[in-house]
């Protein structure tokens, strides 16, 4: 008695005012921290023992304390860059250079922290690593001290992405053309995002209609862009490929043999899904592709009926099963001989040669 007295000086003053008795040796006073940073120091006044003792001002612990009122200012050096990730995965960060201090990675204008499916934290103020939130979406990086003095948020994004590669369109490099056994051409497959195909971990495979006989394509070359390349070698013989207008399969056409081998750069499986060709050209309006591993034939025919004679002149006529683009020679081989010579067209399947 009386009522002890508490005092602050340093950083911010607060006049020797009364505390409130909560029994004989405990009193307490509620401090409402003003702004402002700074070391605090306590002292005590007015209170007696029974005896009359008056209290020693300065107490025995608990002298000082620190007021901080100052956010961390150094989330943009703590993320730096800005960044995309898979949920879940690892985002490296710099040192915020505080063991104490919480790093967080949440949606912009968050206020209130909690670890959760669009919150992660780092395991502590120091680490150089943090999970990236697991839904989709745009994160800012925000550095909270121990006092939870919270920093704005970070200028670069996170951004979560868990959405794979998928087909935009299946074209071909060539335009138009007939091509025979033995020619090369190059589909591609465009993504619209960047795909990375890893050949070692699986096959890629693209199907091609083409007659009686599928062509099963590998994967050529494209990966790191969006583009993948397919190359196609027309093949005759028993197989004989034969296309009017060559396309692909719109069912089980695209094929890779493992998931993880073809994977955007966030990991996230490719869609294999192709879009249905339908009645159009599925390698473009442009792009009248012709397969053709048939040789043409012709028939034969002569002006008029043999044997001959030295004295006659023979029209013979070569009739084709299909246009020529280059001329035919004929060669006569038997009692006499004929070197290939060029025959005189007449029409685009119809050529004759007059033999003396």
């Amino acid at each position: 008695s009386p009522v002890v007295k508490i005092a602050l000086s340093g950083a911010a003053t607060l006049t020797a005012t009364a505390m409130t008795k909560s029994s004989a040796t405990v009193y307490t006073y509620t401090y409402t921290v003003p702004a402002g940073d700074g070391t605090q120091t306590v002292a005590l006044s007015v209170g007696t023992d029974v005896a009359g003792n008056v209290i020693t001002s300065a107490p025995s612990s608990g002298a000082t304390f620190e007021m901080d009122n100052t956010a961390p200012t150094n989330q943009n050096t703590v993320f730096a860059s800005a960044s995309t990730k898979k949920g879940g995965a690892t985002v490296t960060i710099v040192s915020s250079g505080t063991a104490s201090n919480e790093v967080w990675f949440a949606p912009a204008g968050t206020t209130s922290f909690s670890a959760g499916a669009t919150m992660t934290t780092a395991a502590s103020g120091t680490a150089t690593s943090i999970a990236a939130p697991a839904t989709a979406g745009t994160y800012k990086l925000y550095v909270i001290d121990a006092v939870g003095n919270r920093s704005t948020a970070s200028t670069a994004s996170l951004t979560v992405d868990n959405t794979g590669p998928s087909v935009t369109n299946v074209t071909a490099v060539q335009n138009n053309g007939s091509f025979k056994a033995g020619d090369q051409i190059n589909i591609l497959v465009n993504f619209d995002e960047t795909v990375i195909y890893t050949p070692s971990s699986g096959s890629l495979t693209l199907t091609l209609e083409t007659g009686a006989n599928d062509a099963v394509v590998a994967y050529s070359s494209g990966s790191g862009s969006q583009s993948l390349v397919f190359t196609y070698t027309v093949v005759g013989g028993a197989t004989n490929h034969t296309s009017a207008d060559l396309d692909y399969k719109n069912t089980g056409s695209l094929v890779v043999t493992n998931p993880a081998t073809l994977q955007d750069a966030q990991g996230n499986n490719a869609t294999l899904t192709l879009v249905d060709p339908g009645a159009t050209s599925s390698l473009g309006s442009a792009k009248n592709l012709v397969i053709d591993t048939t040789s043409p034939t012709a028939a034969v025919t002569y002006s008029s009926a043999g044997p001959y004679n030295s004295t006659e002149t023979v029209t013979i006529t070569a009739t084709f099963n299909e246009a020529l683009v280059t001329t035919p020679k004929i060669a006569l081989s038997g009692a006499a001989t004929l070197t290939a010579t060029a025959m005189t067209k007449s029409s685009a399947t119809v050529y004759t040669y007059t033999y003396t």
